[in-house]
């Protein structure tokens, strides 16, 4: 016969289980009625929690998950750009918040959901959602997600308006227009992407959206017609002369190098890497100079053909 201690004891033993199991139980519920509701993004969970949430999201159609998804991303987007994701459970980050780990959550969902192969019907629940998109940041990553993953002609209205707009961001009216470069005529859409290149009062940015445009020149549609690279080119070495010489390493080297392949040279304004005067010391590498006389190289090129900035077409 078992004492009376491990009788008590078993009885403690079952309750706990019991405890256990009712916990369990409770979360598994809790979570699958926050994934009915959509509020799940909003809430405190528990690992076990997201776990049940991403079998339930990620088996949910496109067309339910996709708004909490993009809701979500951009609501507990981290102040900086990238979080670590690594293993079966990423959003588990011991160091994360709570607010952090619903990010990675979301964001390995709404990445699963678009890497499923594509379909016409994803793409018209993208376009939809952009047509309704209030915020900037839902714009971006919805035109991301069109232009990278699931396209659509359907999408080419709509992004023409959203690049047109001058109440739109910079951010989303540049997003739209590499959109466009890269699955519409490049040329019907040229004018209006050197118009947005030119627009930012700071010239780094200028920099950057130009950089956009003319990497999606080269895996567009159609081919960059002559007027299309005049203006483009016109309008890089606009930007180029605009940048203080503090900056040429930064942002001018790199135009260089586009205004370069744009005029058919490959490294046309670049220096031989081979000269001695470019080589760093037993590190490596190249000098400063390497990347300021690419620079100075495009601007003298640029004053000996004694042709001034051409004005970017008219988008009206």
């Amino acid at each position: 016969m078992p004492s009376k201690k491990l009788k008590m004891l078993g009885i403690c033993l079952a309750l706990l289980c019991v405890c256990w199991a009712a916990i369990f139980m409770v979360q598994v519920i809790r979570a699958k009625v926050l994934v009915s509701s959509g509020n799940w993004p909003q809430s405190f969970l528990t690992l076990r929690e997201r776990n049940v949430i991403f079998k339930a999201v990620g088996d949910e159609p496109f067309a339910k998950a996709a708004p909490v998804l993009v809701r979500a991303l951009v609501e507990f987007r981290p102040d900086f750009y990238w979080l670590n994701r690594s293993g079966d459970t990423p959003w588990d980050e011991k160091r994360y918040t709570n607010g952090q780990k619903n990010y990675v959550l979301a964001q390995t969902l709404w990445e699963a959901h678009l890497a499923r192969p594509v379909d016409p019907a994803k793409a018209d629940i993208l376009v939809g959602l952009l047509r309704t998109a209030q915020r900037a940041e839902e714009k971006t990553m919805l035109i991301y997600a069109l232009s990278n993953n699931n396209w659509t002609p359907a999408a080419v209205p709509l992004l023409a308006a959203i690049a047109a707009d001058p109440h739109e961001t910079l951010a989303a009216r540049s997003c739209a227009i590499n959109a466009l470069l890269r699955h519409d005529d490049i040329n019907r859409h040229m004018p209006r992407a050197i118009e947005i290149a030119l627009a930012s009062p700071i010239i780094l940015e200028r920099v950057l959206i130009f950089d956009g445009i003319t990497t999606d020149v080269d895996p567009g549609n159609t081919p960059l017609n002559q007027e299309s690279r005049d203006r483009l080119v016109s309008a890089g070495f606009e930007i180029l002369m605009a940048l203080q010489e503090k900056d040429w390493r930064g942002g001018g080297y790199f135009i260089a190098g586009k205004l370069g392949a744009l005029l058919g040279g490959e490294n046309n304004f670049h220096p031989n890497k081979k000269d001695p005067k470019y080589k760093q010391g037993k590190g490596g590498g190249l000098t400063e100079a390497y990347y300021t006389d690419s620079v100075r190289n495009a601007l003298a090129w640029n004053q000996a053909r004694m042709n001034s900035v051409v004005s970017p077409p008219s988008t009206r």
